[in-house]
């Protein structure tokens, strides 16, 4: 019998080496495959910290804001994007006992280098109110006296006219009237109403038509 089983294992070795080997090999496979650890995966902390610092912050933009008329304490004011004419007045002190805002919008949130005027109640009686509580980017709000109302003198103040009261100039159209308010906001207000001729636009023949009814 054992005679038998060597002559069979010398006859068949070559086979069986490779069956034990292929057993050995799919052994190895199965246990990586199933009894192997899984690689624990650190998160990218550094990264993560490095989105986090180079995020934009978004920061409230200041403005600076001229508060004038019937407050208890006038005054230029620092203010943020997001404040009204009304959180102005309050920081101005309030309004004084005769202060009339029945012409001003108290809800209007204000722009840089903005001019809030509160007019008195006996200047409402005298003036016209104006139609609008914002003139362009150098606003005057409420009634004031006639270096404020551009209405209270038949003549156009170019220093404070809006794109509408310009255009009722003879030969300025949107165009030319756009170009009198990016002016005045770029270079600063008008010190002589010739200085009108260095507008884009506006040149000696347009100036000699309206130069009589214009003011500053």
């Amino acid at each position: 019998m054992i005679d038998i089983i060597l002559n069979y294992l010398k006859d068949n070795i070559l086979s069986l080496i490779i069956i034990f080997l292929n057993i050995f090999i799919i052994g190895i496979l199965v246990y990586f495959n199933f009894f192997e650890e899984e690689p624990i995966l650190e998160e990218p902390i550094e990264e993560v910290i490095s989105v986090i610092e180079t995020e934009p912050i978004e920061e409230e933009a200041s403005l600076l804001v001229d508060v004038k008329g019937a407050v208890k304490k006038p005054g230029v004011y620092e203010v943020t994007n997001d404040t009204i004419v009304n959180d102005c007045i309050k920081l101005a002190g309030g309004l004084k006992s005769d202060a009339d805002t029945n012409t001003i919008n108290l809800s209007k949130k204000v722009v840089n280098e903005m001019v809030i005027y509160i007019p008195e109640k006996e200047e409402v009686k005298e003036s016209p109110p104006l139609n609008d509580a914002v003139i362009d980017n150098t606003p005057i709000i409420g009634t004031g006296t006639e270096e404020n109302n551009p209405s209270s003198d038949k003549k156009i103040n170019i220093n404070t006219a809006t794109l509408s009261e310009l255009q009722e100039l003879d030969g300025i159209g949107e165009s030319k009237a756009q170009s009198i308010i990016d002016y005045r906001n770029e270079v600063g207000l008008f010190k002589d109403i010739n200085e009108l001729m260095n507008v884009s636009g506006i040149g000696e023949t347009v100036f000699a038509k309206i130069k009589d009814n214009i003011t500053i």
